[in-house]
This record gives structure tokens, C-alpha cells and sequence, in this order.
């Protein structure tokens, strides 16, 4: 009966938790969502180690350190989290698709636009303007961890420069 009434308790105090959240300003949302995770895991950690069952988290806390660096850039694979990232007013550069309305149209961006995107000047030939854009597009290029909407900026100021 205690487990019925402690499960009872925490599925209404997260449905409250929600209920107040959503109806907090955008700007507030995050600061909330930090705060409360943080008290969350504060509080779960504290559990852990009051029961002894904490020392497995310290290895998967050491495994996630050792494999961060490599696994942020996939994130941006996972459009399930951007969805529920987004729910809760928190937006991960890079993770939005260039189908969800980024894509830019050639007619938005003048010839000093994609000149000043591309680092080049005005004048620049042809060449110049195909070798600034593999230089930026090895740098951000969607397959490498970088952005859609930067590399559809840099194709089409590409596109630009070249008259097409």
C-alpha cells in the first residue's frame, strides 16, 4: 500500500510540476528546467549514496566523460529530442533539419551577402570562390557534426558568387 501511495505522490507531482511549467513565460522556462533537473539529480545522487548504490554511477559518469567529446555531434541525428527539447524552450544549435523552413532562397542574399559569407571579396574569380567554399564546407559540412543551415547558407552564397 506505501508503494501504491509513493507512486500516487510522485506521478501528481510531476503532472503539477508540468501543469506550472507550461505556464511559466518562454524566457523562464529554462532557467526552471535547470534548476529543477539539477535538483533532481541532486536528490537522486544523495539517495544512491545514503543506500550504497552509488558506486556503479561514478564508472558511467567516468564513461560518459571519456565519450562526450565524440557523441555530442550525433545529437542533431536524434529528432525525437529535438522535439522534446523543444517542448521544454530548449533549442540546440544545429539540431533543427534545413526542411524545417531554414533553407535560404538565392534571392535573399546580395553578391556582397555571400561575398562577406564566404570571406572573399567582390571581385573574386571563380576559383577563389570555389576554393573558400571547400574550405568552409570541410569545416561545417552536416556530415561532420556542423549545421544544415550554415551549409545551405554556404552553397548558396557559392551560387551566388558564381552567377547561377
Amino acid at each position: 500500500m506505501i508503494r501504491f501511495l509513493l507512486v500516487f505522490v510522485a506521478v501528481f507531482a510531476v503532472w503539477y510540476a508540468m501543469w506550472k511549467y507550461r505556464r511559466l513565460p518562454v524566457e523562464a522556462r529554462k532557467k526552471t528546467f535547470t534548476k529543477f533537473g539539477l535538483i533532481v539529480l541532486a536528490v537522486v545522487l544523495l539517495i544512491m549514496v545514503a543506500t550504497g548504490r552509488a558506486h556503479w554511477i561514478f564508472a558511467l559518469i567516468g564513461g560518459v566523460v571519456a565519450f562526450a567529446g565524440r557523441l555530442l555531434p550525433y545529437l542533431r541525428h536524434l529528432p525525437m529530442l529535438a522535439k522534446v527539447l523543444a517542448a521544454f524552450g530548449i533549442v540546440i544549435p544545429g539540431m533543427g533539419s534545413a526542411t524545417e523552413n531554414n533553407r535560404v532562397n538565392i534571392s535573399d542574399i546580395s553578391r556582397e551577402d555571400a561575398a562577406a559569407i564566404l570571406g572573399l571579396d567582390i571581385s573574386a574569380s571563380d576559383e577563389e570562390v570555389m576554393r573558400a567554399h571547400k574550405k568552409l564546407m570541410n569545416k561545417i559540412h552536416p556530415d561532420k557534426g556542423g549545421s544544415d543551415v550554415l551549409a545551405a547558407q554556404i552553397n548558396t552564397a557559392r551560387d551566388v558568387m558564381l552567377g547561377k
